[in-house]
Formats: structure tokens, C-alpha cells, sequence
């Protein structure tokens, strides 16, 4: 598609021999690091089922909205109902050791980290134009 060409970039030559890499998820959802263990993935076909079961701890924002899901019971439960911005104030980085996870992604294996700036709740890992308080800094 023509739309696109203008995104596209010259690949650096060591990405091109890059075998693994890592994206790294990290923000407001991190606070109660939940997600439904639901098995297997691939299991729940009808899509309004796996929204409300959803496994994934960076989708808490979205599944915690749904009346009835079992994110929704755990964040009543055990966050008092409070509003998902709320848990900005709660999210420390105080035990964040940078050089303890390069080196276990070497360990790993990595040719690459990506560490993701925004994730599906909209927060950013900076201080971003627009953001107001709905970021991390």
C-alpha cells in the first residue's frame, strides 16, 4: 500500500542477523500484574468471551470496564474498586535494576530490547505532550 511508503526505513544491517528480541511491557497494569489464567491460548473463540477473560495483565484497563469479568471481581476485591489512574501513584520503580535485566536478556539471548513508551491504557512511560497525569513521570 502506498499509505505506507512513507514510513518505511532503511534497516541497520545487525537487525537483519537479529534472531531474538524482547518488547517490554511495563506501567500502570503492573500494580496488580493480574491477568486470568484461562488455559491454553486459542481456547475461548467467541471475542466478547475473551475480552472478559482476557489473560493478558497490559489489557487490565480494558477487562476490569467489563461488568462480571473475573479482572473486575480481583480489582474490586483487592484495589477497593478505585479508578485504574489511581494505581499510578501506587506503581514504584524503585526496585527497577536496568543492569539485572540486560543482563538477563543477554543471557537469553537478545540481539534487541523493545520497551514499549504506551501501551493500550493510554499511560506513557514519559512525560509526554498531552498527557496531563497520565504518565509514569
Amino acid at each position: 500500500m502506498d499509505v505506507f511508503k512513507r514510513f518505511e526505513r532503511e534497516v541497520p544491517e545487525w537487525f537483519l542477523d537479529a534472531k531474538l528480541g524482547f518488547m517490554v511491557s511495563w506501567g500502570a497494569f503492573s500494580v496488580p500484574a493480574w491477568g486470568e489464567p484461562i488455559g491454553e491460548l486459542g481456547t475461548i473463540d467467541d471475542w466478547k468471551e475473551w475480552f472478559k477473560h482476557n489473560p493478558y495483565a497490559e489489557w487490565y484497563y480494558n477487562t476490569i470496564r467489563i461488568e462480571g469479568s473475573p479482572a473486575r471481581e480481583f480489582h474490586k476485591k483487592n484495589f477497593n474498586d478505585c479508578d485504574y489512574d489511581d494505581l499510578l501513584d501506587m506503581w514504584k520503580a524503585e526496585k527497577f535494576q536496568p543492569d539485572e535485566w540486560a543482563k538477563l536478556f543477554a543471557y537469553a539471548g537478545a540481539q534487541y530490547i523493545v520497551p514499549l513508551s504506551k501501551h493500550h491504557d493510554g499511560i506513557t512511560l514519559w512525560d509526554a505532550p498531552g498527557t496531563g497525569t497520565r504518565n509514569t513521570v
